[in-house]
């Protein structure tokens, strides 16, 4: 039960950062170390532990998606590959909800880690700030790139 109290401190203290708008990448990196110091780890066994994580084949090759997912939006954005993917989307009937909605979904059926960095920035571009909010934007690309799974047959 004191475990469950544990996890439960560092939630909270994960929601307050959040909320305070730190940095994603510093609360979680925090949040870890508010683990070990909790479940009494040793600096030694906190740092292999790291140590394994940054040289562990899952983690090079999660990291090296990510960058070829990257490095594949700039050069779509570069070469007018994405502007002429909006332009095209909004012509579908509904307009801009609609593309927004098809283009995650398209992204969806590749399924890959980090298929967002792909997809944000096509909805972002159909679905102006100034009219909707980045709340409803997140909530179309999660959900749009997520509804398929379930009857995708190529999904894992």
């Amino acid at each position: 039960m004191i475990d469950v109290i544990k996890l439960m401190v560092v939630f909270a203290g994960i929601v307050i950062a959040l909320r305070k708008d730190l940095f994603v990448g510093y609360t979680l990196f925090l949040a870890s170390l508010l683990v070990a110091i909790l479940f009494n780890l040793s600096i030694f066994e906190i740092l292999n532990n790291y140590k394994e994580v940054f040289i562990s084949h899952r983690f090079l090759n999660l990291l090296g998606i990510i960058f070829l997912i990257t490095f594949l939006g700039k050069i779509s954005k570069e070469i007018g590959c994405l502007d002429r993917m909006v332009s095209a989307s909004k012509d579908l009937k509904g307009g801009a909800r609609t593309a927004a909605a098809t283009m995650p979904l398209l992204v969806g059926m590749m399924p890959m880690p980090g298929g967002a960095l792909l997809s944000a920035p096509l909805v972002g571009k159909v679905l102006p700030r100034e009219k909707y909010s980045a709340e409803f934007a997140t909530a179309v690309n999660y959900w749009s790139r997520h509804v398929i799974e379930f009857f995708w047959p190529i999904y894992p």
